[in-house]
């Protein structure tokens, strides 16, 4: 029942992250693959599990930089974080990933198996070619049993973003290492505090209280909740929350699956795109054009406009128009006007002469 009970949470967590995440044994064949990883990369779990994962996808994943890391940078640190690979699916198309990977030693007896987190910045790389962009997700949790603390412990420190778990009663029962470094708090301020109370009460948020106390009680879970706050540390930040509210075994007490994103700078640049079609399109508002047929004289050559007024032409265009004029005289206008006088005929003469 111990063993159920555990492999279960660690499929409660597993489903809890965001990102595509995969449990791999000794001979890189697939244990467990959380939804994310099915709806990321278009995959069926009979195509999935059991598998190689290099022959996962009609051998989409039979890549090299891939191979090298799970073949021969994995067994000798038994880490890896933040390798970039770039690569080309049939069914996606081109994506840029980061991979992370942990690799476990199990209890004595049993294989080790192997963590691996994929977090697609592709779209992120895009907005940065052009304007930038940011990232994605966390989770947390509290672990009782020794053996699914570990499993728990070792998913929660393999994903880049800030997750914290929670108790029923919203004290902190487990922190990412990157939940400390991006809020700038210590471990020591943290453990056993009420959320409310992180970081000298900055995280009294009164939507966080709304989401926490009123919405996830209801639903057990919420996803993609909005927030903007001014923390005193790191400034203003806009934020997606993301909860799982995970039901333990019989007399032990519910714990809550708290993710985090900051969204701050894709919000800037979202606002910043926003601002240039804006200023885009005032621009194009302001072009003035002539269209449609223009009354003008035969003789004197004005132009009527349309309250009836008839206006010089070098006027009517400027007004009408971005079009600015310069005054000259063409050769024709030269000769009638100028043409009998002694000065315009010998300037004339020089000219030919100079031909």
């Amino acid at each position: 029942m111990i063993i159920d009970q555990t492999h279960s949470l660690f499929e409660d967590i597993v489903e809890t992250i965001r990102a595509p995440l995969l449990v791999l044994d000794s001979d890189l064949k697939v244990l467990l693959v959380n939804q994310s990883f099915y709806d990321s990369f278009k995959v069926k779990p009979e195509e999935t599990m059991r598998q190689l994962i290099y022959d996962l996808g009609n051998k989409q994943w039979d890549i090299p930089k891939l191979r090298e890391l799970l073949e021969t940078i994995l067994p000798e640190k038994t880490t890896f974080d933040n390798y970039e690979v770039e690569h080309d699916f049939a069914t996606i198309g081109r994506r840029i990933m980061l991979l992370n990977a942990r690799q476990i030693e199990q209890a004595k007896g049993k294989e080790r198996i192997i963590l691996l987190a994929i977090e697609d910045i592709t779209e992120r790389k895009e907005i940065e070619a052009g304007l930038e962009k940011t990232r994605k997700e966390l989770a947390v949790i509290k672990i009782a049993a020794d053996e699914v603390s570990e499993y728990a412990e070792s998913i929660i420190n393999t994903v880049r973003e800030p997750l914290i778990a929670l108790d029923q009663y919203l004290r902190v029962v487990s922190v990412s290492r990157s939940f400390y470094d991006f809020f700038k708090v210590k471990p020591e301020e943290t453990m056993g505090q009420l959320i409310y109370d992180l970081g000298n009460k900055q995280w009294d948020i009164p939507k966080l209280r709304e989401l926490l106390e009123n919405i996830l009680p209801q639903k057990a879970t919420f996803e993609n909740y909005e927030v903007e706050h001014d923390f005193v540390t790191i400034g203003r930040r806009i934020m997606v929350l993301n909860a799982r509210q995970i039901q333990r075994a019989l007399g032990k007490e519910r714990i809550i699956l708290l993710a985090i994103e900051d969204i701050t700078e894709r919000k800037h640049l979202e606002e910043e795109r926003e601002k240039l079609i804006k200023e885009l399109q005032n621009s194009l508002a302001e072009i003035k054009t002539l269209s449609g047929l223009l009354p003008i004289c035969a003789s004197c050559k004005k132009i009527r406009d349309d309250k009836g007024y008839w206006n010089q032409i070098e006027g009517y265009i400027q007004k009408h128009s971005d079009a600015q004029f310069s005054h000259g005289m063409c050769p024709e206008c030269s000769d009638e006007l100028y043409g009998k006088e002694d000065w315009y005929i010998e300037m004339k003469n020089e000219e030919k002469q100079k031909k």
